[in-house]
């Protein structure tokens, strides 16, 4: 339950992938834009273009640190079957390729994958290589953030248990 003065919008919304037609999967999540607390960041990460809010790379975010990648992924990723999705829907196409970018300068595979939702229309996200060497750089990663510890033992569904972590970084 949220109080008044942190309202939120929750939504549901229905995904269709792109490769596989007949199957999808539900997301849900919640709006933040009503939260005074938040309102700096707001500023920063979206723009008004003719009447609508487009989430833009604030000019300094230059660099995929361990901190942001993990806040980053406990928000808006995912983890199942071996497979990381970083979900990016809002942000532009060239805006995800320098994303991917960022995720090689550090060792991360990774490719940006289609979907189109239920009204059709299509948007992208960054899916990380499967491969059991490629997760380990990215957990390896990941580990060396500050709230790493915090972050593991709240979304345990979200870090791989097959892949020991050394915190090389």
């Amino acid at each position: 339950v949220c109080s008044s003065d942190l309202s939120t919008t929750p939504y549901i919304k229905k995904i269709k992938n792109v490769d596989h037609p007949d199957s999808f999967k539900w997301t849900c999540g919640f709006d933040t834009r009503a939260a005074y607390q938040f309102q700096k960041y707001w500023e920063k990460w979206y723009k008004n273009e003719n009447g609508k809010l487009k989430k833009v790379f604030p000019p300094d975010f230059t660099t995929l640190s361990p901190d942001i990648l993990l806040h980053w992924y406990t928000g808006d990723g995912s983890y199942s079957g071996g497979s990381i999705h970083l979900y990016t829907f809002g942000f532009s196409y060239n805006e995800q390729l320098k994303l991917q970018q960022m995720l090689s300068d550090i060792g991360v595979n990774s490719n940006i994958k289609d979907v189109i939702d239920e009204n059709g229309v299509k948007s992208h996200f960054i899916y990380v290589s499967s491969a059991k060497s490629n997760r380990k750089i990215f957990f390896d990663y990941l580990s060396a953030a500050k709230l790493y510890s915090k972050a593991e033992e709240t979304f345990p569904h979200k870090f791989a248990k097959e892949v020991e972590y050394t915190n090389t970084f």
